[in-house]
Parts: structure tokens; C-alpha cells; sequence
């Protein structure tokens, strides 16, 4: 060892430098730490090998830096993956179970004709077998009802409501209905795509009244029960023709009860059907609005107003 650090002595007085003095001891066999040792060791002084040395000790393959990166980048890419197909998943159940809500809503305007049909009065459906049964599958169901009107609508999960109410609504609104009716006066409760048309024609069945005029003849009589049933059978011809009203008219005068001397209109949104009562000299008019009751004059549009 003494012999080494006189000669570390000897060449850094001649002028060497210890970068220098460094290469030649690593080409003579010495490792980093001897060399440093050495250097340490002579007159006192500290003097690290040369970087090169350091990186010839330590230094990592680039092949092995190439694949640490491509396994790191492949971690990545399988997370942000997983992340993606995981907020896929979630928007297609969210969009699932809306489609679900919609439709086990839109069954409940069958079951409220059929209620009424039975008491003539809305009254009391919120209470009914078949609004409770519903209510435990929904998030937020609300029902309102009167003698003559009732509505339900369930919070969807972008914060909009679903409604449907006895003016025949079953629409998408912004804000939470209140009372018996889908629609608020604030049009921005209106059904997202609604025009101000679509509005007074609500508006106008809303308020219209069902009268109850005096039935005499037996004839008569009939034809009222029979139209009463055409308001369950034109929504279960609504549900099962993927929500349209478009080909109802001939569906009523089939197997389902409509008098021959009834008149009826549809399209892909509206229904009418009337017929004129000889007892009271008026129209009798069911639509797809909700309207039951009886007009003066025989309506010639979807609507009975």
C-alpha cells in the first residue's frame, strides 16, 4: 500500500492531475474505491474519481432503462383503459336504468284510467296498489291527485323529471312538477323540446271540465262505457307501438269496442275519438290530452277543444 500511495505522490508532483493519475491506476486494475482510497490517503487530501469512473461502477444497460419505460408506459395505458371502459359502464347503467323509470312510469297512465274508469275520481291513486308497488323501485317517485287530475314524476339521474299526468303528458322537465300537472307556469318547466304551441294546447286541457250530463237511453249509455274503455286501450296501443298514437283509430275499430258511428283522428302524438249523443245533443270526446267530457261541435283535428 505504501509503495502505491509513492507513486500517487510522485506523479501528482510531477505535474499530473488526478483525473489523469485516475485513467492510468483503472487501466492498471485498480477499482474506483482503491483509487479513491489512495488519492484520500495522499498528503490529506479528498479527491473523487472522475465521473467516468463513478459511471463505470453503477451504470445501468439501456436496454433495461428501455424496458422499465415500456413497461411503465404499458401500466399507463391499462390504467387510463380500465378508467374509460369504467365511466362507459357507469353512463350505460345510468342510461339503463332512466329507460327502466320511464317506462314502468308511463305503465302507471293505464293504471290511473283503469282507477278512474272504477270511481270516477283520481282521487286516491297516489294510494293505489299500483303507485306503491312503484314507488319502491324508484328513487324519488312523487304523486299528486284530485277528483279530476293527478300527476307522477320521478328525479332521472341528470337531475332532470320524468312526468306523466292526466292531460297525457310523459315528458322529460327541468324542474320539479308541483300539484297535479307535469307543467308549471314558468316555461322553463316545460318538456325539454316543447314549443309554446305544445303549451296552450296543455293548458287548454288542464282546464277543461268533465261535465256530467244526463244519460238517458240505454244506447247512449253504452256508447259512453265503451269510449271510457277506448281511453285504457288507446295508451296499451300507445306502449306497445313504441310510444305513438299512429294506427289507433283502426285498432279501436277492430276488437276493441269503438261504435261504428264514432268519428277518430291520430297521428304519431294525438288521438281523438267523439261520437254524437242524442240525449244530451251534444259530442262526447275522449283524446290523447286527457279530455272526457262533452263539446258542441264535432272536433276535427287530435285534439276535443
Amino acid at each position: 500500500m505504501q509503495e502505491q500511495i509513492e507513486y500517487v505522490q510522485t506523479e501528482l508532483k510531477r505535474g499530473v492531475s488526478p483525473e489523469d493519475l485516475t485513467k492510468v491506476l483503472l487501466e492498471a486494475g485498480y477499482t474506483p474505491e482503491q483509487i479513491e482510497n489512495l488519492l484520500q490517503s495522499v498528503n490529506g487530501q479528498t479527491i473523487s474519481a472522475p465521473a467516468s469512473a463513478q459511471a463505470t461502477k453503477s451504470s445501468t444497460p439501456t436496454w433495461v432503462k428501455i424496458l422499465v419505460g415500456i413497461v411503465f408506459g404499458l401500466i399507463a395505458a391499462f390504467v387510463l383503459m380500465v378508467s374509460l371502459v369504467s365511466t362507459s359502464l357507469n353512463s350505460a347503467r345510468d342510461s339503463a336504468q332512466d329507460a327502466t323509470d320511464k317506462t314502468n312510469l308511463s305503465s302507471l297512465r293505464i293504471q290511473a284510467e283503469l282507477f278512474y274508469m272504477e270511481d270516477s275520481s283520481y282521487a286516491g291513486f297516489c294510494d293505489s296498489i299500483s303507485v306503491d308497488s312503484l314507488a319502491t323501485s324508484l328513487s324519488d317517485m312523487d304523486c299528486a291527485a284530485s277528483v279530476t287530475a293527478y300527476r307522477v314524476s320521478n328525479t332521472l339521474l341528470d337531475g332532470a323529471y320524468y312526468c306523466v299526468d292526466s292531460v297525457g303528458a310523459a315528458e322529460v322537465v327541468l324542474r320539479k312538477p308541483a300539484g297535479t300537472s307535469c307543467y308549471a307556469s314558468d316555461t322553463t318547466a316545460l318538456p325539454v323540446e316543447a314549443s309554446q304551441s305544445e303549451l296552450s294546447i296543455d293548458s287548454r286541457a288542464d282546464s277543461s271540465e268533465i261535465h256530467d250530463e244526463k244519460i238517458t237511453s240505454e244506447d247512449s249509455a253504452n256508447l259512453l262505457n265503451k269510449l271510457q274503455f277506448n281511453r285504457v286501450d288507446a295508451e296499451l296501443f300507445y306502449n306497445d307501438n313504441n310510444f305513438s298514437y299512429l294506427g289507433v283509430c283502426d285498432y279501436l275499430s277492430g276488437d276493441h269496442g269503438v261504435p261504428i258511428e264514432t268519428d277518430c283522428a291520430d297521428s304519431a302524438t294525438d288521438y281523438r275519438v267523439s261520437a254524437f249523443m242524442f240525449d244530451i245533443q251534444k259530442y262526447w270526446c275522449i283524446d290523447s290530452t286527457g279530455h272526457n267530457g262533452s263539446v258542441v261541435a264535432n272536433p276535427v283535428e287530435y285534439s276535443c277543444l
